[in-house]
């Protein structure tokens, strides 16, 4: 248990006290207003953070884990290296923070506010993040290895060379973001609207696109193999040297699309449908169960 108890906090904290290094494991913070404070190292494992104002802290290598963080008001708090393990904050606005190579693993973070937030390089394995918002965010080299990013809104983030192989990103907006590189192999994006995003280079192998919406993505030299794009609607996306082979595009509509040079081979079109395709440089007759009366190739000579 807390070596302080609630009143010896919250009068430090008045005075402008230092509690790093402290030992404030289990303390009841409920609704405190703790801005400002130094908590540096400290341990506040399983401490109630409920609706506590944490603005302008230092939990800089902190030990969180656990820690009751629902509904909490963070802004310009530093969580550097912080250890958030199974840490509750749904529904807490976080602003302007630092979560850099912060450990948030398994943690519960449905329903939360990030905006302008730094979660680079940081860990967030089996990390609950429903229906959330993550608003420029930076998540470069981020490891989010089936997260559940489902039904979340992300606006202008930069993932590039983020790991979030078999991530859940179901019915989730992407929007304005920059994913060079990413790795989402097994990812589920089912009904996911992916607009004006950068996956240039992307891993999105046995990923699950089907129902998506894509508009405006540059695709350039990723990999979709073997990937279910079943009912998909992809439009004025880049797509040249895209890897498709083995991908199911059932029942898809590509409409202003530039495929070039794409690996087609065994790819499954039945029913699929291009129209204003780009197609140089593509052996169609590796794909299976096309209909040319579905296509409006630019390159109809490329069709075999």
């Amino acid at each position: 248990m807390s070596k302080f108890t609630r009143d010896e906090v919250e009068r430090g904290v008045k005075d402008g006290k230092s509690f790093s290094g402290a030992d404030l494991s289990k303390v009841d913070l409920d609704e405190c207003d703790l801005s400002g404070t130094d908590f540096s190292d400290a341990n506040l494992e399983g401490a109630v953070l409920r609706n506590a104002d944490l603005s302008y802290c230092n939990f800089q290598g902190t030990n969180i884990s656990r820690a009751n963080m629902q509904e909490a008001f963070v802004k310009k708090a530093d969580f550097s290296g912080a250890i958030l393990r199974e840490a509750d904050l749904s529904r807490a606005h976080i602003k302007l923070c630092s979560l850099q190579k912060a450990d948030l693993r398994r943690a519960r973070a449905e329903d939360c506010e990030f905006v302008s937030c730094d979660f680079s390089e940081a860990i967030l394995d089996g990390v609950d993040v429903t229906l959330s918002d993550f608003i420029d965010a930076i998540m470069e080299r981020v490891r989010a290895l089936g997260t559940d990013f489902s039904l979340c809104r992300i606006e202008n983030g930069i993932f590039d060379h983020s790991h979030l192989k078999g991530a859940d990103l179901g019915g989730s907006e992407i929007v304005g973001c920059e994913m060079t590189m990413a790795c989402l192999s097994g990812a589920n994006l089912r009904q996911a609207k992916i607009s004006s995003t950068k996956l240039v280079k992307a891993q999105l192998n046995d990923a699950t696109l089907s129902a998506s919406n894509l508009k405006n993505v540059d695709l350039t030299d990723a990999d979709l193999s073997n990937a279910n794009l079943d009912v998909a609607k992809v439009r004025t996306c880049k797509l040249p040297r895209v890897n498709l082979s083995g991908a199911s595009l059932k029942a898809s509509y590509f409409r202003d699309v530039n495929l070039t040079g794409a690996n087609m081979n065994g790819a499954d079109c039945l029913s699929a449908t291009f129209r204003s395709v780009e197609c140089s440089g593509i052996d169609f007759s590796l794909a299976r169960n096309l209909d040319k009366s579905k296509g409006d190739l630019r390159t109809a000579g490329d069709v075999t």
